[in-house]
């Protein structure tokens, strides 16, 4: 969530570094959060099933790891 985070701020406060235009700047940041976010997914995934275990609704877990999925898009 911090590359999530960093990146989000970091490419709205954009500017031109030096030697590097404002997209070389907005590729690397958005690379960052890319990264964050395709990290994000798989992890609310194994939390809704870890929960679903730790709830005692073992015959539910299915369906929530399928509504998380069906969330992201």
């Amino acid at each position: 969530m911090s590359l999530v985070i960093a990146g989000s701020i970091a490419s709205s406060a954009v500017d031109s570094l030096g030697a590097m235009t404002i997209y070389d700047v907005l590729f690397i940041t958005r690379f960052f959060l890319g990264v964050g976010i395709g990290g994000e997914y798989p992890l609310a995934a194994s939390i809704a099933s870890e929960s679903a275990e730790a709830n005692k609704q073992e015959k539910h877990r299915g369906m929530q790891v399928s509504a998380v999925f069906s969330m992201q898009g």
